[in-house]
């Protein structure tokens, strides 16, 4: 069976750093002050934060759509086992809390957490442990496969080009960076690896914030 570990954006929720989820609350909550401060320091700080919730915003609106359309499916809609009628409710509860969430980028991270968790249930689940209910929902949610893929496919796309964007930011800048801000960007750069570069972005966020 394929491993659909790479379904969520488990690229960005496996390396989210725990400095960063410590401190979401005021890595994420910009001010207009905060926002009108022309240094480039905190310019970065507003460029990070504000694609990080238009690109976890884009991506809980195109799967709640799949999970809309999930949940329509006659298979499940005629089926009243305690498996399904369990899937649908969680699927459920998270739609609800997607209807009504303030749509930070806190809450959008968290709601990416749940759908993952419901979902990667089934995707991940292995053979020994499936039941012929599970297989039931794990094919309705393989019609979906492709969707999935390519909503994950886009957001990596997307947070690549926030760590490419951040990079020639602070390159343009590097002028008024401290001396300290220096020797990490060198650090920054020398990774070669995604995950690492994506870690370190958000820690250097979080460091701003702390101190600003």
């Amino acid at each position: 069976m394929k491993s659909y570990q790479s379904w969520a954006i488990f690229v960005v929720l496996t390396i989210i750093p725990p400095s960063f989820s410590d401190n979401t609350d005021s890595t994420f909550l910009l001010g207009d002050e905060f926002r009108k401060d022309p240094s480039p320091q905190k310019q970065l700080v507003v460029y990070v934060v504000d694609n990080l919730s238009s690109i976890s915003r884009e991506y809980l609106d195109s799967s709640v759509k799949i999970c809309h359309q999930v949940l329509n499916e006659d298979a499940l809609l005629a089926n009243g086992t305690s498996e399904v009628v369990e899937f649908k409710d969680n699927l459920k509860k998270f739609l609800q809390k997607y209807d009504v969430s303030d749509r930070n980028v806190e809450t959008n991270f968290n709601l990416i957490g749940e759908l993952a968790i419901i979902l990667e249930k089934y995707f991940k689940m292995s053979e020994d442990n499936m039941t012929p209910v599970s297989k039931i929902i794990l094919n309705i949610l393989n019609e979906y496969r492709s969707d999935f893929e390519n909503i994950n496919n886009e957001s990596v796309r997307k947070y690549t080009l926030l760590v490419d964007g951040f990079s020639d930011m602070f390159a343009q800048s590097k002028d008024h960076m401290g001396a300290q801000a220096l020797v990490w960007f060198e650090k920054f750069k020398s990774f070669s690896k995604f995950s690492d570069r994506f870690r370190a972005l958000l820690d250097y966020i979080v460091e701003i914030r702390i101190n600003s």
